[in-house]
């Protein structure tokens, strides 16, 4: 259990819903659409991040990426930062799993166990991130690489679906964040990351949040960042 700093929050709120459930062992799958996290703070602005799947944060219990998105946006004494009153997760995948990898076995039991169609968790999701970027200034993509064991058409087709919406809003602020690997940095590899070495948004979980770039998305859906703006 990960508690939330309640220092300069004021509230949280999430949809979370079980979507399978073994009665025999106990066993349950549930899925998250969304995550709102609201800060103390004198701004009236929403900031969405878009990741990969969520872990098994909610209102009450947090964890350890989401600790590290609201330390960010606390600490740093910016007007953009101030400016901001919800931070809202959302994910490519709505189905919860604190290890990505075990995402795709999760996904198969649902579809085994024909207790609910993939199809609809898929588009009810889709609709939240479609609600999320409306309601937001500002923008942040932060779901890196595909999982080991997982499908890439299925990751890429939802990846392209998120970037085809966002074009619709050109005056939305886009970011990634800037993130420094530690681990990396002490094995003498790269770890000053912008983008993945596949171009992919470098997601929170790999080291220290240093400051978001502005991005745009081009023609190619690549993800190209404006190194000279960082916030």
């Amino acid at each position: 259990m990960i508690a939330y700093d309640w220092t300069n929050i004021e509230k949280v709120k999430c949809h979370k819903e079980v979507v399978w459930k073994d009665l025999q062992h106990g066993d349950e799958i549930e899925k998250r659409e969304y995550l709102s996290v609201t800060l103390k703070s004198s701004g009236i602005k929403q900031l969405t991040v878009i990741m990969m799947n969520p872990s098994n944060a909610d209102s009450e219990e947090s964890d350890a990426t989401i600790n590290k998105i609201v330390k960010h946006f606390n600490k740093n004494d910016n007007k953009l930062y101030r400016d901001i009153k919800t931070i809202n997760i959302v994910n490519l995948f709505s189905i919860c799993s604190s290890k990505s990898k075990e995402l795709n076995e999760k996904l198969e039991k649902i579809i085994l166990n024909n207790v609910i169609e993939v199809s609809d968790i898929i588009f009810s999701n889709r609709s939240m991130i479609e609600t999320k970027i409306s309601d937001s200034e500002f923008i942040v993509l932060a779901w890196g690489d595909c999982p080991i064991d997982f499908y890439a058409t299925t990751y890429f087709r939802e990846i392209e679906y998120v970037m085809n919406f966002l074009k619709k809003f050109e005056k939305k602020k886009t970011f990634i964040f800037h993130v420094e690997n530690k681990r990396a940095k002490a094995r003498g590899v790269a770890y000053d990351n912008e983008l993945t070495s596949l171009k992919n948004p470098v997601h929170p979980s790999n080291g220290e949040i240093k400051s978001m770039i502005k991005i745009k998305i081009d023609a190619l859906n690549r993800i190209i960042p404006y190194k000279h703006i960082r916030i």
